[in-house]
């Protein structure tokens, strides 16, 4: 009997955890679900969508890592962060987006003026190994 109601205490735990870490209209949507189970799979189709929506979003991320170059007026801080923001829900989404790429991408983006540091970082360094930070 204690051991049955410790796994309830713990399921009872679990669903509260999910509730609070959820905002309002989202709690809304799924307060009637008892369980963590059917909680985490209404979240997840909700939030994750289907394998067709998946591929869809890694394909428009994928366009836009391929078309994005640093503009003359932006800081390579800034241009990382952008890339960044693109790899990192690349790699949510399943992509196995390499290290190494992203430095090869950030180097063949950058300005004119950077011409001469990505000869140097090229020659001196090696990609494979570089990350972005």
């Amino acid at each position: 009997m204690k051991q049955h109601e410790e796994e309830k205490m713990k399921k009872d735990k679990a669903v509260t955890c999910l509730h609070s870490a959820l905002i309002d209209s989202v709690f809304t949507g799924i307060m009637h679900l008892e369980s963590t189970i059917s909680i985490w799979e209404e979240l997840k189709s909700r939030f994750e969508g289907s394998e067709r929506a998946k591929l869809v979003k890694l394909l428009t991320l994928k366009r836009e890592f391929e078309n994005l170059k640093m503009k003359d007026s932006e800081t390579v801080k800034d241009y990382s962060s952008k890339l960044s923001d693109l790899v990192n829900p690349m790699r949510l989404y399943g992509d196995v987006m390499e290290d190494y790429k992203v430095v090869e991408k950030m180097l063949i983006s950058l300005p004119e003026k950077f011409e001469a540091k990505v000869v140097a970082i090229e020659e001196s360094c090696d990609l494979k190994k570089m990350t972005i930070s």
